[in-house]
């Protein structure tokens, strides 16, 4: 979810930060994060150090939760993309839990704009559905 987050975003023409392994630098360049921050045991000093002013919004596919909050600015939003590790609100700040899961038609179109040319996956591949489920209709 991470990646199409980063190319979403960009697409809108915010300027993105992403934080990842050192490894993943490249791929999250290539679909449009701006900004990369190595992954630490301290996610919000590390981005701090690059922008020391925090963000304006943040959407956490990787369940970092409370340790970035803090990294968003009065009048800014969170969204983490599983409610479990969504922080609560604080001052100023908006915090929204998206609940992730598989919806056909959705996937049907982002894969469809992955074909086309139109959004790319650094990770995604091809796999058969678990057994007894029925694959997603084309």
């Amino acid at each position: 979810m991470g990646a199409f987050a980063v190319q979403f975003a960009a697409g809108t023409g915010a300027r993105v930060v992403a934080i990842a392994g050192p490894e993943d630098e490249q791929a999250v360049r290539r679909l449009g994060a701006e900004i990369f921050v190595a992954r630490t045991d301290e996610p919000a000093a590390a981005v701090r150090a690059v922008l020391p002013d925090g963000v304006d919004g943040v959407v956490d596919a990787a369940l970092l939760g409370e340790s970035i909050i803090d990294l968003v600015r009065p009048g800014g939003a969170f969204v983490g993309l599983t409610p479990p590790s969504t922080p609560a609100p604080r001052a100023g700040v908006a915090t929204h839990a998206l609940n992730v899961h598989g919806d056909g038609r959705t996937l049907a179109t982002i894969m469809d704009a992955i074909a086309r040319g139109r959004s790319r996956s650094a990770r995604w591949r091809p796999t058969p559905p678990p057994r007894g489920r029925p694959r997603m209709p084309a």
